[in-house]
């Protein structure tokens, strides 16, 4: 597909939908400034790899029409399963997050270090470990896609099915991004990834 797709939390602060009302208004544009930090950051985010089309829920179902909402739900599979990949808003607990939050970089970036194990008869002569060495708060993103830790937005029963249909999946939390596909899942402090 040529667009990607937004998870979300909807949370108590008001977003902008598309109703009945509203759908006339929403095809010829909508204002930057009338959308939510979240939706705002996505859309920049589309901008600056060159996606033309971003699908978010709210504003592609028409939310006070139930045949739309059934017609579209049902379609669920294919727009996340076909999108280039789906954006994860997994900290936000509403619209206001948005995606990029600062964060200390100490935290998640990744020391390479070099190990060299003595050997019996000489120092030069034993074997050499290079990896990285990070910083851990605790907090892995691999975790919190299997579901054991809880942040905001995996406690949505509905984003479950967009996180499993989605091929590929980018992470924005507080303390990192992280991206998992069918092959590989990586982040900012794992860049090396684990397949």
């Amino acid at each position: 597909g040529s667009y990607i797709t937004l998870s979300h939390v909807w949370g108590k602060a008001q977003i902008i939908t598309t109703t009945t009302s509203t759908l006339a208004e929403r095809i010829k544009g909508i204002a930057m400034d009338s959308l939510s930090n979240t939706f705002r950051d996505a859309v920049e985010l589309a901008r600056q790899i060159n996606v033309r089309y971003l699908w978010i829920d709210s504003l592609c179902i028409i939310q006070n029409d139930l045949a739309d909402w059934e017609k579209e739900s049902a379609k669920m599979g294919s727009y996340y399963s076909n999108a280039l990949f789906n954006i994860a808003a997994v900290s936000s607990s509403d619209g206001s997050g948005g995606l990029f939050t600062s964060r200390n970089p100490r935290e998640i970036t990744p020391c390479p270090i070099t190990v060299v194990f003595p050997s019996k008869d000489s120092i030069r002569d034993g074997k050499k470990i290079e990896g990285f060495l990070r910083a851990s708060s605790g907090w892995d993103p691999v975790l919190q896609v299997a579901g054991f830790q809880r942040p905001p937005l995996w406690q949505r029963a509905w984003v479950l099915q967009e996180r499993l249909l989605s091929n590929r999946l980018l992470m924005f939390s507080s303390m990192q991004m992280s991206w998992k596909c069918t092959q590989e899942d990586a982040s900012e402090s794992v860049p090396e990834g684990s397949p």
